[in-house]
């Protein structure tokens, strides 16, 4: 099994590759071989619907996504991985994502159906949790597989936590309730451990 690991930060050895680094060490030590795809720091423009990719089973501009393309169905999973730099996914690994699945899509959507596929999300502060909705919505309108993260704050969210206001099970700040300050913990807030 081999899975591609692509790093869409324009940074190449920045946080988000440590964080595919660390994605592809697991993934290597379960017997899965893994590869390295950077988008770049070259502008990808967004997708202008030109539908020129029915024809010829790639996208009409020859950048990066077609580079990708080229090689994406010899691979049998997918990891995408994103800064965010304003509360949402790069904008240029936006465009690519938008260019390669809406290119496969129309080319006949083979490349991808049902492999599975997972999203790394990469943030110092907010962000994150509807980064990680964007990259995922890909999948699920390509039938990729995926599955919720298994910490972080979209499972917390859905968790019931104790609350330290109401001091019982709390749907309205469930993602908060963690890291909510006390007093115990007003100089270190937010950072008090999960």
């Amino acid at each position: 099994m081999k899975v591609l690991l692509v790093n869409g930060s324009p940074h190449k050895n920045g946080c988000t590759c440590t964080a595919l680094g660390a994605v592809g060490d697991a993934l290597n030590q379960n017997g899965v071989s893994t590869d390295l795809f950077w988008i770049g720091t070259k502008p990808i423009g967004g997708c202008i619907g030109c539908h020129q990719c029915a024809k010829r089973n790639q996208c009409v501009f020859d950048d990066k996504v077609n580079e990708f393309l080229s090689i994406a169905g010899d691979y049998d999973g997918y990891v995408f991985g994103t800064p965010v730099h304003w509360g949402a996914a790069a904008g240029n690994m936006t465009s690519f994502l938008d260019r390669v699945f809406y290119a496969d899509l129309n080319a006949g959507g083979d490349r991808f159906r049902l492999k599975p596929a997972a999203a790394v999300v990469s943030a110092r502060r907010a962000g994150t949790t509807a980064t990680w909705d964007q990259i995922n919505k890909y999948f699920a309108l390509m039938q990729c597989p995926s599955s919720p993260p298994a910490t972080g704050p979209p499972s917390t969210a859905r968790r019931r936590t104790r609350c330290w206001r109401t001091k019982k099970g709390c749907r309205s700040c469930g993602s908060l309730a963690t890291i909510w300050p006390t007093s115990s913990n007003a100089k270190t807030w937010p950072l008090r451990p999960v």
